[in-house]
């Protein structure tokens, strides 16, 4: 079957779109609009007019580059102290504890349970993932796994437990169905621009004798 012939706009807009992959890669470390979306410890490695041109640019650029796990890893702390703040904070104002560890009730480490993992209210499960890894699909397999036993748990006992799942990144972005999963699976679905309504959940699910008079 023959195949159409490209018109002259489709190769302008070839060599177009060719020409902006090429800036990026040559100097995106100085566009201002990806500076507003990329973090500077990877824009500057869209540099390849200075690093092709000096030794010393490339040796800095592998060596971020040998960074990236634990960098990535730094960023995945980070956000799980400030869930961490902001339960600190309800504890404070509700008496409302908090443990992280083994629970026997959901037969998995959770990283954030309210009360207890004895008796987890409230469950917190968090995801950062600013790339995308095969790993990811397996985690949304996990966290149905949790939203299933605490939803067998509340039909069982008519209870009215919650499991919140805080997924951010853009790695999630990038696997839309897997990050689809993810909110069809959980009671309430946070990133970090709505992490206050933690204590909104608190309030409504967690029971009075665990909370202050």
């Amino acid at each position: 079957m023959k195949q159409p012939e490209i018109t002259a706009y489709q190769k302008l807009q070839k060599s177009v779109f060719a020409h902006k992959i090429a800036k990026l890669l040559v100097d995106g470390q100085r566009d201002e609009e990806l500076a507003l979306h990329i973090p500077r410890f990877y824009l500057d490695m869209l540099n390849y007019r200075e690093i092709m041109g000096s030794s010393q640019a490339a040796r800095r650029v592998r060596y971020k580059q040998s960074l990236a796990g634990s960098y990535g890893g730094k960023k995945g702390y980070y956000v799980e102290a400030r869930i961490q703040e902001m339960l600190d904070s309800i504890k404070e104002k509700h008496g409302a504890g908090y443990e992280q560890g083994r629970s026997r009730m959901i037969e998995t480490d959770i990283d954030f349970a309210i009360p207890s993992t004895e008796d987890p209210w409230i469950v917190i499960m968090s995801s950062f993932q600013e790339t995308t890894s095969s790993g990811q699909t397996t985690k949304v397999k996990d966290m149905r796994s949790i939203y299933d036993s605490i939803n067998r748990q509340n039909s069982r006992y008519n209870e009215n437990r919650v499991f919140v799942n805080f997924v951010d990144g853009g790695g999630w972005l990038a696997r839309r169905r897997d990050l689809e999963r993810m909110v069809e699976n959980c009671h309430y679905f946070l990133n970090l621009e709505y992490l206050d309504m933690l204590e909104a959940i608190v309030s409504e699910h967690l029971p009075e004798q665990y909370l202050k008079s």
